[in-house]
């Protein structure tokens, strides 16, 4: 019963993260330009890079001409994400763990999970994730050393494997030290072993791996007109998020962007039902935490939003594999757990900024476009010095200023 019922769950997750795949559905390019084009550097053409693993995947599929390359790196995204979390289920299930359906039904029915990942095709997140979720995984049986090489892997495809991972690995270090589960030593040492992965990853890239102006240069080669704002965003480094907080504070509807993922993300706290206090603080620590963080410097809000549900839900997972007794009452919460689940599936999937379709309704509604962006150029007046050629011409070919 408990195999038929996850290899269900399995087949409606591939189907709901895909959907746009199927025929008929697609109305234009798969992916649209900008994912496509922050894509084309990888560790063939560019050396040991940040987020090199991404385009080094993305290659490969291209070389095997068996798929389009966007599909194909969406699909593997929403597999291997998804197998980690199905084994998480399983033991779940097994440990006669009473809530382990409804966190199966969050997982299909959630519009801040694959639901609203089948809206942004091709982006690196899933793949990002599913090393954080495996990482979970060795968590749950004690291999913290795997937890840590796992997250280090997945940096190499985004660094949010590093905000959220990260983050899941501090709190539940945090929770070991503190119950006295493990010595305060014991439970350290593999935020200190994170740390010195990172930064002998961050040498590595520095001494072995193309600087802006050559991983730009791919990118143009492969998309002259539109790939410069991607250009940009890949290899300006640090100035990058300056121009992006820049652009987003700036930005009328900043406020409403925010506000909709915290009162959503508030909700999941509810909707993962934590037993007691210690667990809630716990919760929100992984959730919240990077959230607020990766908003502070980057735009894309509803993004962050669906990878602090995801870590939510992971952190609820390992307390339930992890507490003493199986089958927690969950049914006095159920019934409102139900309605509240409901009413954020009613208000649509989570967007690139937003949380739900709601929201950019509201969003427009109360600030009607067109409204007052800043764009690279009041943000960054000299940006396409980051993309600039090196013989100093600049991208239309006339002498730079």
């Amino acid at each position: 019963m408990r195999t038929s019922v996850l290899a269900l769950l399995a087949a409606d997750i591939v189907l709901v993260s895909c959907r746009r795949l199927l025929p008929g559905q697609a109305d234009g390019p798969i992916a649209d330009a900008y994912q496509m084009d922050i894509l084309w550097p990888s560790y063939l053409d560019n050396g040991f890079i940040r987020r090199g693993a991404s385009g080094t995947v993305m290659a490969l599929i291209r070389d095997s001409a068996l798929i389009d390359p966007a599909a194909g790196y969406h699909i593997l995204g929403t597999l291997l994400l998804l197998a980690p979390l199905i084994l998480l289920l399983r033991r779940l299930a097994n440990r006669h763990e009473s809530g382990w359906l409804w966190f199966a039904a969050l997982l299909a029915l959630s519009p801040q999970l694959f639901a609203a990942w089948a809206l942004d095709l091709a982006r690196s997140d899933m793949l990002a994730m599913s090393f954080v979720a495996w990482a979970a995984l060795a968590m749950v049986d004690g291999r913290q050393r795997i937890a840590v090489a796992s997250l280090l892997a997945g940096s190499l495809v985004h660094e949010v494997a590093l905000f959220y991972g990260g983050a899941l690995l501090a709190a539940f270090a945090w929770a070991d030290a503190r119950t006295g589960r493990l010595p305060a030593r014991a439970a350290v040492t593999p935020l200190a072993l994170l740390v010195s992965g990172i930064v002998v990853i961050a040498g590595a890239q520095s001494a072995f791996g193309d600087d802006g102006p050559a991983i730009a240069r791919t990118i143009l080669r492969h998309d002259p007109v539109t790939g410069m704002h991607a250009a940009y965003m890949s290899a300006g480094g640090l100035r990058t998020l300056v121009t992006s907080a820049c652009m987003s504070f700036s930005d009328v509807q900043t406020g409403i962007f925010i506000s909709s993922c915290v009162v959503v993300l508030a909700c999941y706290m509810y909707l993962l039902l934590p037993a007691g206090r210690d667990e809630l603080a716990l919760l929100a620590f992984v959730s919240f935490v990077p959230m607020v963080a990766l908003g502070a410097v980057a735009i894309d809000y509803g993004r962050w939003l669906t990878l602090a549900v995801m870590n939510g839900w992971l952190a609820a997972v390992i307390l339930r594999l992890r507490a003493p007794k199986a089958g927690v009452a969950t049914a006095p919460r159920l019934p409102l757990a139900v309605a509240l689940l409901t009413a954020l599936v009613s208000m649509g999937e989570a967007r690139i900024y937003f949380a739900n379709d709601a929201a950019m309704i509201l969003a427009n509604a109360v600030y009607p476009y067109p409204v007052p962006r800043k764009h690279f150029e009041a943000c960054d007046p000299s940006w396409r010095s980051v993309i600039a050629p090196p013989d100093g011409r600049n991208l239309e070919g006339s002498s730079s200023s």
